[in-house]
């Protein structure tokens, strides 16, 4: 291409590219001011309904937060106790296996079947324990979500009242479980099925659960 023509090109070009910018930023500032106008013309009537529209919008979704909370607390808290539930059963099963496995230990039996059995027993115990906690926890959280998000209404106050009834005979539940003492069972047969077979993997991964019960 001919150097000057390629030069009468480029000016063309950078003379094009200013002068959309000038353009755009004339149209940005054009919009800006309508915005504005638009905001110092309206009624002292007009930002009262707008005020009121956002008020409503906010309360309409603070009580679909609370709705939500007080529907994920109670979820939770039963969850919570599902899952305690659980371990209580497998606690006493835990007792079982340990009375079986002491008897073919003694007698010099074959123990793999047992082993197994205990093994699993134990691994399902511990999640019980950590999946128990958990959920409590998470309930725990949305209790204290319920109480901040709590309409100033007859309605909010009835439907507080009846999430801190239904969460308090979730805790009482909880209490009569006593998982510290359920360790003890899951614990016992845990160290027996260690300190008599041979080390794997297992062996060391439940030992750090064991404070979760």
């Amino acid at each position: 291409m001919n150097p000057q023509i390629k030069d009468q090109i480029s000016l063309f070009l950078n003379v094009y590219e200013q002068q959309r910018k000038v353009e755009a930023k004339r149209e940005k500032d054009s919009r800006s001011r309508a915005a504005i106008h638009g905001v110092n013309s309206r009624t002292q009537e007009q930002l009262q309904d707008l005020n009121n529209i956002a008020d409503e919008v906010e309360a309409a979704d603070s009580a679909k937060k609370f709705e939500a909370a007080i529907e994920r607390c109670l979820k939770k808290a039963e969850e919570a106790n599902k899952q305690y539930e659980l371990l209580d059963d497998r606690s006493k099963k835990c007792g079982e296996l340990l009375t079986k496995y002491e008897a073919a230990l003694r007698g010099n039996l074959e123990r793999s079947a047992i082993v197994k059995a205990c093994k699993r027993t134990v691994t399902w115990c511990l999640n019980n324990a950590e999946q128990g906690t958990l959920n409590w926890e998470v309930a725990c959280e949305e209790r204290t979500k319920i109480r901040r998000l709590c309409p100033n209404s007859d309605e909010g106050r009835a439907k507080l009242e009846e999430c801190d009834t239904f969460f308090e005979a979730q805790f009482q539940r909880i209490v009569v479980h006593d998982t510290e003492k359920l360790q003890e069972s899951v614990a016992d047969l845990a160290f027996a099925i260690r300190d008599n077979e041979e080390a794997d993997e297992w062996t060391s991964d439940w030992v750090d659960r064991i404070p979760s019960l």
